[in-house]
């Protein structure tokens, strides 16, 4: 339905569409996209894209807190386009079936939550990733020199959380939240040599550890745009078969790659 308003007719009318472009009026034919008919080639692209875009959002979804503390507008749309390229060189043309390798998921490694805040520029030393039979260790290397955490002024104390999830990608399984080990920082001992964690992890899954760091003032977050960040620091299929027991708590997320 067309509306005349200010000398100028503007809405759908029929096959057209009427409208006011550089104090003009303009008509133009509506698109019919009926007929636009994707390619084999499209519809798996598209396909593969969407599945990509499920996968995202189960990852924000189990890292709720680590993505809403910095969180950016594009979040989405990057970790989105990270995946997607990840499960097209895992997709088997042929088949259409997905296959994984260790390394399959590596290019979300270095992703931030915020792409204008970098973890790695905030933290005094690079964090050490060993996997070690069914143990993920997370730690600061220990040098004989201090590993000092730069404080914001006026804040008091920082969280610096390490954060593990699992997914079993082929039977449409994550767990159930995300493992946390928080760590109290304060301004008074800043020292991070040594600082350490494990983690059990299980075989045959697609594992995911992200790190953030949080600053406060007492007993409350510091808002500042430019200090906290979050990021995706290592992601793996670790090797092996998953075996079933009580040691891990999983969530059906309808997502099977």
């Amino acid at each position: 339905m067309g509306v005349f308003k200010k000398g100028f007719l503007r809405g759908i009318i029929g096959p057209v569409i009427v409208k006011k472009f550089k104090d003009k009026q303009q008509v133009t034919i509506k698109p019919d996209y009926k007929k636009v008919k994707q390619t084999p080639a499209t519809k798996n692209a598209a396909n593969t894209f969407g599945l990509a875009g499920s996968l995202s959002k189960s990852l924000r979804d189990i890292f709720d807190y680590e993505s809403d503390i910095v969180m950016d507008g594009s979040v989405h749309h990057r970790l989105t386009a990270t995946l997607d390229s990840a499960l097209i060189h895992s997709r088997d043309q042929s088949d259409r079936k997905f296959y994984f390798r260790e390394d399959s998921f590596h290019a979300l490694e270095g992703f931030e939550f915020n792409s204008k805040l970098r973890l790695r520029n905030k933290l005094p030393a690079k964090v050490l990733v060993l996997m070690e039979h069914d143990v993920l260790r997370v730690a600061f290397p220990k040098p004989e020199r201090p590993l000092l955490l730069k404080f914001p002024e006026g804040a008091t104390s920082a969280e610096l959380t390490f954060s593990v999830a699992f997914f079993r990608l082929h039977e449409g399984l994550m767990s159930r939240k995300a493992v946390r080990e928080v760590f109290r920082i304060t301004c008074l001992d800043t020292d991070l040599r040594g600082l350490s964690n494990d983690f059990a992890i299980p075989r045959g899954s697609f594992c995911v550890l992200a790190i953030s760091i949080e600053y406060f003032k007492r007993s409350r977050p510091v808002v500042d745009d430019g200090l906290n960040a979050s990021s995706i620091y290592w992601a793996q299929i670790t090797p092996g078969v998953y075996e079933e027991g009580g040691e891990f708590l999983w969530a059906e997320n309808g997502l099977y790659l």
